[in-house]
């Protein structure tokens, strides 16, 4: 791999995803989380490759990063390649965002005819856009070809077109009553079974830590008020979002001061 792209690629493990958030925040957001209906995780984990861990990130116009291994899964696994998925609010706004992570590199990969509606690639990294997605991967470990990953997971985005999924009410995570913790008391929060991942934020006297079997643990640090959001991500990339205090819960401790 050229060194010119060895480092541009280093340097966007840190700012893939501050700069698909510029690149599509110029366009109004749909009101509610956006969701893609046309890409499933199986869709992105090509043969050979074992899914190691996913990121969700706090902003819903922030791919959704998978860590994918050659070298099987579990959590001594390494990650090998990064796969950033991002739905943008539509293809304009998806090759937007592709120009801006370009720009981010030092020497771009070359173009990829068929790669995509739109792609560039080389051995090391590989960009497209189809339709509003637009997807990233990049070799961080290893000796595999992004381009040639991203051409199989491409050819299975294009060959079964758009999807459909049940709902999956039992993807939302249940979040415990924060506020009856005593300060430096703690309480894990699982992982819904159905549920690929689960993503805690936090503000105020708590805070987050995520436990190695996907689980996280929270842990109240003080007297002041404090907000939880659970994001969780199924099979179908969807998000659920919890919140703690909801607005009926903020009703009823108001009611209980008064």
């Amino acid at each position: 791999m050229r060194m010119g792209l060895r480092r541009g690629t280093s340097l966007l493990a840190g700012a893939i995803a501050a700069l698909l958030v510029v690149a599509c925040s110029g366009v109004r957001p749909p009101r509610a989380r956006a969701q893609p209906p046309q890409v499933a995780l199986t869709d992105l984990i090509p043969p050979g490759l074992s899914l190691v861990d996913v990121r969700i990130p706090e902003r819903a116009d922030t791919p959704v990063r998978l860590l994918l291994s050659g070298s099987g899964a579990g959590p001594r696994a390494s990650a090998e390649l990064l796969v950033d998925v991002l739905l943008a609010p539509d293809a304009a706004a998806a090759r937007r965002a592709l120009q801006d992570v370009l720009r981010a590199v030092q020497w771009p990969p070359p173009a990829r005819p068929g790669l995509g509606e739109v792609g560039v690639a080389d051995e090391g990294m590989a960009a497209w856009v189809r339709g509003p997605l637009l997807l990233l991967v990049r070799r961080v470990a290893g000796r595999h070809d992004a381009a040639a990953l991203a051409e199989r997971i491409d050819g299975v985005l294009r060959d079964r077109g758009p999807r459909t999924a049940p709902r999956c009410d039992a993807c939302r995570a249940t979040l415990p009553d924060v506020a009856a913790l005593p300060v430096g008391g703690g309480v894990r929060v699982p992982r819904p079974r159905a549920a690929v991942a689960l993503s805690l934020f936090v503000e105020g006297d708590v805070t987050a830590r995520r436990l190695a079997d996907g689980d996280w643990w929270l842990e109240r640090t003080g007297p002041q008020p404090v907000r939880v959001r659970a994001v969780t991500l199924d099979a179908a990339l969807r998000t659920h979002e919890t919140v703690w205090p909801d607005a009926g819960q903020r009703r009823a401790r108001e009611g209980a001061v008064r």
